[in-house]
């Protein structure tokens, strides 16, 4: 019981039952009603007014029914289910319904009902006297940085939301609403990017990630009709954004299974996001994206922007021209470091798209762990094997497709 409650059951010891009401002062919808209450005692009920006498125990005690509006608002005050013979309303008069004395009250519940059903559709108002774009009666925005929806909650939904807004091309889309756009921008500089999305998640998650600064190299290369970029990063990273100049709808992740990639297409734009709900980093520190037919995008036509875990942004370097050279051979170009300890990265060259496996044997020949096998691009790629669960030894790195193989072999040193 509530400090509500009890001072109504000092002033009325008459009264047997008591429904609190959560969230006193909140304005509902109608759809939302229903769903309000303590202990699972919803608001409204459906019965046939058998619960008149959960609520008296004599003709003087207190009102059987009390209808609340919308606005948590005493309407009325009823004694019975069927007939009204209360004359005196919340607000001292006798006319805050129709039928107020008298009254039946399916009528009065119906009147709440057709009163706020504005509340249920899209809002109406066109005054806006503070100039933000919203109708005064439907600017209820609460402020609350990361909570996009103004649910008073943080959610998947605000993660889905702030995703969006990026794909729809920022702030001044006019795809949201001036509310929506400011409790996305968490670090309030007036853009709303994957940096946000990554500090809503870290919200989400209670989690107080510490930002490690750091570069993150990226690189370039065209394999016939497509452009493939390479992120190669100093320290971890768990998000990144693409604005690219032009209309691109396939583009794809290699690796990273766990990473969410969406695009959208707008005004010439293609605009990317990569990140994962659970804030993990890349594995390797490391991301190679496809844009397929993106093979005439220039170095200028790109932007890209990379976040650390904790939601700051990392500085993106060399990304100079866009190399032309398209391999003409299948090959492991290199293993390097060797030796090694305990990761090693595994370059390698493809002359056509294709299907390939890069595996790692031991002295034995024995296959003992996949570092990749997926289709890929034509050209130069790279991945990073992790040994810190095996043993100290020679191992042989083997990449295959259907029709090439290639070997060199590796030593780790613990």
């Amino acid at each position: 019981m509530d400090a509500h409650e009890a001072y109504w059951a000092e002033q009325n010891p008459a009264v047997v039952f008591i429904m609190g009401l959560q969230d006193l002062n909140q304005p509902y919808s109608c759809e939302q009603w229903g769903n309000q209450g303590v202990s699972g005692a919803p608001v409204i009920v459906e019965h046939d007014g058998d619960l008149f006498n959960l609520f008296h125990d004599s003709w003087n005690a207190f009102p059987t029914y009390v209808l609340i509006d919308h606005n948590m608002q005493v309407r009325a005050k009823t004694w019975t289910y069927d007939s009204n013979s209360n004359s005196n309303s919340c607000d001292g008069t006798n006319a805050t319904m129709p039928g107020f004395s008298g009254g039946d009250t399916d009528d009065f519940l119906q009147y709440l009902v057709d009163d706020c059903g504005s509340l249920c559709e899209p809002c109406q108002d066109t005054n806006d006297s503070d100039g933000d774009g919203i109708g005064d009666e439907c600017d209820d925005c609460h402020n609350l940085l990361g909570d996009v929806n103004d649910d008073m909650n943080h959610d998947i939904l605000d993660i889905v939301t702030t995703v969006n807004i990026i794909l729809a091309g920022g702030v001044g889309s006019g795809e949201f609403t001036e509310c929506e756009e400011a409790d996305a921008d968490m670090d309030s500089n007036g853009a709303v990017n994957i940096l946000d999305v990554i500090q809503i998640i870290n919200l989400i998650l209670d989690n107080r990630a510490i930002h490690e600064s750091g570069s993150v190299e990226v690189g370039t290369s065209r394999g016939g009709d497509d452009l493939h970029l390479h992120l190669d990063s100093e320290v971890n990273f768990s998000g990144f954004q693409l604005r690219i100049n032009g209309e691109y709808s396939n583009i794809t992740l290699e690796g990273n299974d766990y990473i969410n990639l969406m695009s959208r297409v707008k005004n010439g734009q293609t605009h990317v996001i990569a990140y994962s709900s659970d804030n993990r980093s890349f594995n390797n520190n490391t991301a190679a994206i496809n844009i397929i037919g993106g093979g005439l995008i220039k170095r200028s036509d790109i932007n890209v922007m990379v976040s650390s875990p904790a939601g700051e942004a990392l500085t993106v370097v060399n990304m100079g021209s866009i190399s032309e050279t398209i391999p003409n051979e299948f090959e492991l170009t290199s293993v390097y470091p060797n030796p090694f300890n305990p990761t090693t990265s595994i370059s390698f060259a493809l002359p056509v798209n294709e299907k390939v496996k890069l595996s790692v044997f031991d002295i034995r020949g024995n296959e003992v762990d996949i570092v990749f096998s997926d289709i890929l691009n034509a050209g130069e790629h790279t991945f990073t094997w992790d040994a810190s669960n095996f043993a100290s030894g020679v191992y042989y790195i083997q990449l295959n497709s259907v029709s090439h193989s290639s070997m060199m072999k590796a030593l780790l040193m613990k």
